[in-house]
């Protein structure tokens, strides 16, 4: 669940994003936010290793969440998406018919290996840097150097 849902606000950020900034920064405000996703997971990799007990870190990971409610609540729709959604339901044809077919497909494809990637990455390169390292400086399993 937690997947779907980085996945899915990473992609909707990035679009509310491009909607809403002034093209003239645009390129500049669609940087920082591709490099924040990296930034905040270094930075969650570095808050929680300064706990002891991981459900106090696994506890403070409720804060983007209520963040997240709050912008869902009161973050207005742009007004190409409400253009569009008329367009839309004028046209009545929804992501999953024949003729979204193929782009629904394919973006689900090009995204869903952009987040196996990113996982990937994410997750072997630790280990990967672990084996670079001497062996009297490794970290062991239970976080602590020798």
């Amino acid at each position: 669940m937690t997947g779907a849902g980085v996945g899915g606000i990473l992609l909707v950020s990035t679009v509310y994003l491009s909607e809403v900034w002034p093209a003239k920064s645009r390129p500049v405000a669609l940087g920082v936010l591709a490099t924040a996703f990296p930034v905040g997971i270094v930075a969650t990799g570095g808050l929680a290793s300064g706990f002891s007990d991981w459900r106090v870190a696994f506890g403070i990971g409720i804060l983007p969440v209520a963040v997240s409610l709050l912008i869902a609540l009161f973050l207005p729709e742009s007004v190409s998406w409400q253009q569009g959604r008329k367009q839309l339901q004028a046209q009545s044809s929804g992501i999953f018919s024949a003729d979204n077919k193929a782009n629904t497909l394919s973006g689900a494809i090009i995204f869903g290996s952009v987040l196996i990637g990113l996982w990937g990455i994410f997750s072997w390169i630790p280990t990967w840097v672990q084996t670079l390292l001497p062996p009297d400086r490794r970290v062991r399993p239970n976080g602590v150097l020798p």
